[in-house]
């Protein structure tokens, strides 16, 4: 147990600082964890100034993990060639399809591959708009349609598509529902007494 003073200056301490105060158990725990991290290299598409580490640790970036099996194997090779071409990299944003679809590009720099993952993982500033396209990759959509990277992140990457799928479908049985219940006849309320004069 500890004391008052101690719990408040938890807040001033660094990770490392605080992961020292554990047990020993938590202490190894951290180590090997640290360990296999470090062991997996992470290669950007292309060159750029910021490394995987200081993406990683940048509060003001949104990690996004992007799968290549369905999010961009399926692409359209000819379509996406000229981004390619300009160091762009492309994929479908999950839950969008058919006439729906919508495309996330990034910057090859801040996208990143390691060596035994089968995922990609791209960083965007959470507070700005990235690019994004419509159904054929012509023109962009108008950046007030756009949303903010943090919200993007939130709407379509933070759930698993079978999670996403489920949610879409709790929610429109909730609001079938609501539908349902404002169809339903309203009772008549008893008439308040009226006062004797």
């Amino acid at each position: 147990m500890i004391d008052m003073s101690t719990y408040q200056n938890t807040g001033k301490m660094s990770t490392e600082e605080y992961i020292n105060t554990g047990d020993e158990k938590v202490k190894e725990a951290n180590q090997k964890y640290e360990k296999e991290k470090s062991s997996a290299p992470k290669i950007a598409l292309d060159e750029g100034n910021m490394t995987y580490e200081d993406y990683e640790e940048n509060q003001m970036y949104q990690k996004f993990t992007i799968d290549p099996d369905t999010l961009v194997n399926q692409l359209d090779k000819e379509a996406i060639k000229s981004f390619r071409e300009e160091k762009y990299f492309v994929s479908r944003i999950p839950g969008t399809f058919g006439e729906n679809v919508q495309y996330l590009v990034i910057p090859g720099d801040q996208v990143f591959h390691s060596v035994d993952s089968k995922y990609y993982t791209a960083f965007l500033e959470k507070d700005k708009k990235p690019l994004m396209y419509d159904k054929g990759l012509k023109l962009p959509i108008k950046l007030e349609r756009r949303p903010f990277a943090s919200e993007l992140y939130e709407k379509h990457y933070n759930l698993s598509e079978r999670e996403q799928k489920a949610t879409d479908r709790s929610q429109n049985k909730a609001g079938k529902t609501v539908e349902n219940t404002a169809r339903k006849k309203p009772v008549k309320s008893p008439k308040p007494p009226l006062k004797a004069r």
